[in-house]
């Protein structure tokens, strides 16, 4: 096979250690993919690959992202840490987190949107920052003294 399916689980070996992560060679594709440095553990940031992995390890990865079909220098990004490595489980087995790293991953913060999440909690926020529709078919009344 050319390309690994996306976000499948693949055991591989280290093939190379780099500053900024380690190319996996996979078992049954010719091309290696790159497991960059974030995706070594969770939870931790690694300062040095080389002190998560050595050459030669025997390692479980998924598949988050793919470059373009076709590309001749398809690029494979992968991730350790979504995956046991003692058993090579799919630790996001829904892919949110993988879908979530790579769309990061894709472009700048600015194209994406910002989520502020007191928007969704504070429905008095709308109406202060004067974004609330005030034609909803509702009227005021006055208070019974």
């Amino acid at each position: 096979g050319e390309a690994p399916e996306l976000f499948s689980i693949l055991k591989g070996q280290i093939a190379k250690i780099e500053s900024y992560g380690c190319f996996v060679a996979l078992n049954g594709f010719r091309k290696n993919g790159l497991c960059h440095i974030s995706q070594l553990i969770e939870g931790q940031r690694v300062e040095n690959p080389a002190d998560v992995v050595s050459l030669g390890d025997e390692v479980w990865v998924k598949v988050i992202s793919l470059g373009e079909e076709g590309d001749q220098n398809l690029k494979i990004s992968l991730s350790m840490k979504y995956c046991s490595q003692g058993s090579g489980e799919d630790l996001d087995p829904g892919h949110a987190m993988a879908s979530q790293d790579a769309e990061r991953k894709r472009g700048p913060a600015a194209a994406r949107s910002e989520i502020i999440v007191g928007d969704a909690l504070d429905p008095m926020l709308a109406f202060k920052k004067g974004q609330a529709k005030v034609d909803d078919g509702y009227d005021l009344i006055e208070d019974d003294e």
